[in-house]
């Protein structure tokens, strides 16, 4: 049986991505490679934010993920 998803509040909305930003923020921060330059860092927080926060990753996203780290 398919029930709607429940209507949250816009001050919920950004608790949960700002929760979900600073868990792609910390995540990066232990993962993160030396050579990652700002473009690639600003990229992975996004793309792991947007899921955090229950979006599915697109195909642009997908492409983005496999981009080198100087682009």
């Amino acid at each position: 049986m398919w029930r709607a998803a429940p209507v949250r509040s816009a001050a919920e909305t950004r608790h949960r991505q700002e929760v979900a930003r600073e868990g792609a923020v910390g995540l990066l921060e232990q993962v993160g490679h030396q050579l990652a330059g700002e473009t690639a860092r600003a990229r992975f927080v996004r793309i792991i934010t947007a899921l955090g926060n229950g979006k599915t990753l697109t195909v642009r996203g997908r492409a983005e993920l496999w981009m080198p780290c100087g682009t």
